[in-house]
């Protein structure tokens, strides 16, 4: 499959989709975090619904035709970055099912994104319980994923973020991504 139906982006454009990636992958490693400590339900709302949307974000960036929607022209996807969409599909890892569409996807979509009577239960919505959000779990499927794309892409795609602000990151996860982007960097 070939990357001709889309627009070919310059590196300055593929460095600022590095920087939201940068940006979308702290948003969500943090909501797994503080998802562990939370003092009261409404903090927990607030993490959940964050954490939904910013892994959602990043499932629909790196298996953008996993979901039935085709993505749009606007739409930054990891395609973008090689010249042929099979480069990056023969690379990435394939979806877990805790990122496919019918788990997280899906259920961002009925419980976080739009306003509905009810769930594929048919129970009213009263809060996020319907769905064990497990951030931690999801962060843990998508790191060798993230990991694997910052390995692969040109070190000169890589958003001013990743040299500025990755050494203020602090956890596990972010520990082998500074690994990675110190390798890059020293090649």
């Amino acid at each position: 499959m070939s990357n001709e139906s889309r627009k070919q982006r310059t590196n300055d454009e593929l460095r600022k989709v590095t920087n939201r990636l940068f940006y979308e992958w702290k948003m969500l490693e943090f909501c797994a975090e503080e998802l562990q400590r939370v003092p009261n339900q409404l903090l927990e709302n607030v993490f959940i619904e964050s954490g939904a949307i910013h892994a959602r974000n990043l499932v629909k960036f790196f298996y953008p035709f996993e979901s039935k929607r085709k993505p749009h022209e606007t739409d930054a996807i990891a395609n973008d970055f090689f010249i042929e969409s099979i480069e990056w599909n023969n690379i990435c890892h394939p979806i877990a099912k805790t990122l496919s569409y019918s788990e997280l996807g899906g259920h961002a979509d009925l419980q976080i994104v739009h306003i509905v009577y009810e769930d594929g239960n048919k129970e009213p919505f009263t809060t996020h319980g319907h769905y064990d959000w497990k951030f931690t779990s999801i962060a843990d499927a998508i790191q060798p994923i993230f990991e694997q794309f910052i390995n692969v892409i040109p070190k000169n795609t890589l958003g001013n973020r990743w040299v500025e602000k990755l050494d203020e990151q602090k956890g596990i996860r972010w520990d082998r991504l500074k690994t990675i982007v110190s390798e890059k960097n020293d090649t």
